[in-house]
């Protein structure tokens, strides 16, 4: 029996909200933004922009091979993380990674531009799996660090009312934190549940 061999694209999803040629929100900080515009969008969605994207570059004969029995297919979509985990044939990888690079809107999305960036290629899921691991974690500390960097009010306070001010901002960090901590370890295990 002959084994099907793929690849697994881990792709990230970044919307704008002007022109086509803008960039996108996440360069300017709109993290919330871009978790908004995208949450619309279903894996289902993401999978049909590919396909057309590929039909319209490739022809029909690109789309017919990369939309035979199953052989292209989102294993993953995250809109909280805005990235995707898309499996391709192995011989068609350069197509599909093509495409992705080629959309420029995502109309489901409601924002008048969109970009496709492909973060990694990998051979099994487990591998990329474990790339979208690294990427998660190190957004994870640079958001702590972010946090825990960003300087307290500039006034200055009441001497009385220092000390319980002080302390309940160490007591809404504290629950901030254990907070993202979990959200972390909710993310992994999503993330981990895949199988190929």
């Amino acid at each position: 029996m002959v084994r099907f061999k793929n690849r697994y694209l881990l792709v990230r999803v970044d919307v704008g909200t002007s022109g086509v040629n803008s960039t996108p929100a996440l360069r300017l900080g709109d993290e919330a933004a871009q978790v908004r515009a995208v949450s619309k969008l279903t894996s289902k969605q993401l999978f049909f922009v590919i396909k057309n994207t590929v039909q319209e570059q490739f022809g029909d004969v690109g789309a017919a091979l990369v939309g035979g029995s199953g052989a292209l297919a989102v294993k993953y979509w995250s809109p909280e993380l805005r990235v995707a985990i898309v499996r391709a044939p192995r011989a068609l990888v350069h197509k599909v990674w093509a495409a992705c690079s080629l959309i420029t809107c995502v109309r489901e999305t409601g924002c008048s531009s969109a970009r496709l960036a492909v973060l990694h290629v990998g051979g099994t899921i487990r591998s990329t799996q474990k790339e979208l691991l690294v990427l998660v974690r190190k957004q994870f500390v640079n958001s702590h660090i972010h946090k825990v960097s960003k300087p307290l009010s500039s006034h200055k306070l009441p001497k009385r009312s220092a000390v319980s001010s002080s302390s309940t901002v160490a007591r809404s960090e504290a629950v901030s934190a254990t907070h993202e901590e979990s959200r972390l370890a909710r993310i992994e295990k999503e993330i981990m549940s895949l199988d190929e």
